[in-house]
């Protein structure tokens, strides 16, 4: 037992003339840092609980998973239907925990557009010098330099917090690079992604679906062609998808009318791949001549061979699917902003990244899912991978497309680039006087990734019937199975989620999609009806 004198000894200390330190005492400036730290936790978190309360997003995945607990446990409770409730609650679980999975290796270390190291931190890029250019030459003209002047609707306001956006301009386009929050990404997986892929299966009105498509393979051919009807003449076709989609764009700037009202134009397009006989990949440029008056293919060649019409046709969608359109895909990621206050710039954000995602990553995936069913039984997702990368420069990001200030001679004998042009100079009006309203968001890109794209899916499902897809060499057959499965069951808008939400310029109450809806539609009411306000195909 210690003595207390002892204990009192050692308290003192050794020397003789040892003291005690007197008690810590802080100063008025760290009391006043100490307050400040306090407040701006206070403030985080009362923030955060704010957030939670109006994030219209996570309202939604908490009433999802809300109704399915409360309907699991009144089939516990009433005992009805407990093996299926029990049966769809572990698959409910254990797609959760997955897409937990996907979005942890996927999105979660992606950097935020306020990042200098995301592909969307530096202001849109322009357009390369040439349509008829190579992917080593199709450069922009002020390539990653500081923008001497701001474009009209270019991008003002924060994204990601207090984060601008870089002045200088990037040197290429990227179509999947967006970060996603769990709580986004779940969102998607709910209310997008489920709904597309119902779509994909059963198809529309305008579509055929997945399962359609396998029973339409089953026919056999003579009966098939009865069914069908007579197919339309290739060489026009090819001249309507041409003229009337995003492809216009290639054509070249020698529009020659002759005296008669006669006129013709030429198109190239670089780096077409298809898929051969075998299997092989085959990479070429795909280029020749239409008559705009009749419209009607001239002449087309293909690694300088001259092509059937129906092969031309099978080449061109090709083109359209893996060269021209996936940039529109690209040029929307600068038209968003997931961190917006704004509940609809955020909700459009995320469905527009979902999509880029889907038609970039997982479409690859599908193919090798379904590779063997549905008559897909030698297209697989390399093919998919190798043709869409073809366009590619470093970091997985795609060429730029071809300059086309020459395209206002074709609005004469296109309707679709009669309306495209007519339609930019409304949104753009528009888009800059309730600019505030969409911080981050450049009013160019956001016009290519809702008007452009939206329309561009439409006149593709127009212009042109799935199963008029057909080839008289034997080395493009297995491109006729590509063109179905994208015709028929990806261009089509995906219905459920348009019911769920409200994704059209004609149905949404914003100044922006009503005012330019309500002009557009006295351009033309079809294609005015077609706009939807992101990327939802």
């Amino acid at each position: 037992m210690i003595s207390s004198s002892a204990t009192t000894g050692e308290r003192r200390g050794s020397g003789a003339g040892a003291r005690t330190a007197p008690p810590f005492r802080r100063t008025s400036s760290q009391n006043i840092a100490a307050s400040q730290d306090f407040r701006r936790i206070w403030n985080q978190c009362h923030s955060a609980f704010y957030l939670a309360c109006h994030d219209r997003l996570l309202q939604g995945v908490t009433a999802f998973y809300l109704v399915c607990v409360v309907a699991w446990c009144a089939a516990e409770v009433l005992e009805q239907g407990r093996v299926l409730a029990r049966i769809c609650m572990c698959g409910l679980l254990v797609l959760t925990f997955r897409s937990y999975a996907y979005w942890r290796t996927t999105f979660a270390h992606r950097p935020g557009r306020g990042e200098s190291s995301s592909a969307s931190n530096r202001r849109r890029p322009g357009l390369s010098s040439s349509a008829a250019a190579g992917p080593d030459k199709m450069h922009p003209k002020d390539d990653a330099g500081l923008a001497s002047r701001r474009r009209r609707g270019s991008a003002e306001g924060h994204v990601q917090g207090k984060k601008h956006l870089s002045e200088r301009r990037a040197s290429c386009i990227n179509m999947d690079h967006h970060h996603l929050s769990l709580v986004e990404y779940m969102w998607g997986q709910i209310f997008i992604t489920a709904p597309l892929y119902f779509g994909v299966l059963l198809g529309s009105s305008r579509s055929y679906g997945m399962l359609r498509m396998a029973l339409w393979s089953c026919i056999p051919d003579g009966l098939r062609s009865r069914l069908r009807g007579p197919r339309p003449d290739q060489a026009r076709l090819f001249a309507e998808i041409l003229l009337e989609t995003t492809a216009s764009i290639y054509t070249l700037d020698d529009l020659h009318e002759a005296d008669d009202g006669l006129a013709e134009a030429s198109f190239v397009i670089p780096d077409v791949s298809c898929v051969g006989e075998s299997g092989q990949l085959v990479t070429g440029t795909l280029q020749g001549r239409i008559d705009l008056t009749y419209k009607r293919l001239i002449h087309a060649e293909y690694c300088g061979k001259r092509l059937d019409p129906s092969d031309a046709v099978l080449l061109l969608w090709i083109a359209q699917s893996y060269v021209i359109h996936p940039r529109v895909h690209a040029f929307a990621n600068w038209a968003v902003n997931t961190s917006s206050s704004n509940p609809l710039l955020r909700r459009l954000s995320v469905t527009t990244i979902l999509f880029n995602h889907f038609g970039w990553e997982a479409f690859a995936r599908l193919l090798d899912t379904l590779r063997g069913w549905g008559g897909l039984n030698r297209v697989d997702g390399w093919h998919h991978e190798s043709m869409r990368n073809l366009g590619e420069r470093a970091n997985y990001s795609l060429s730029l497309p071809p300059g086309h200030r020459h395209i206002r001679k074709l609005a004469k004998y296109s309707k679709y680039v009669n309306y495209i042009i007519k339609a930019r100079e409304v949104f753009l009006q528009e888009f800059c006087r309730c600019k505030a309203d969409f911080p981050g968001v450049d009013g160019e890109a956001f016009f290519v990734g809702a008007v452009i794209h939206s329309t561009d899916h439409h006149q593709g499902l127009k212009v042109i019937d799935t199963l008029d897809f057909k080839c008289t060499d034997p080395f493009f057959s297995l491109n006729v199975q590509i063109c179905h499965l994208i015709h028929g069951c990806f261009n089509e808008e995906v219905s459920l989620a348009s019911l769920m939400h409200c994704n059209k310029f004609n149905n949404v109450a914003h100044p922006l999609f009503a005012k330019t809806y309500a002009r557009c539609k006295e351009i033309d009411r079809e294609l005015a009806d077609a706009m939807d306000c992101c990327v939802i195909r």
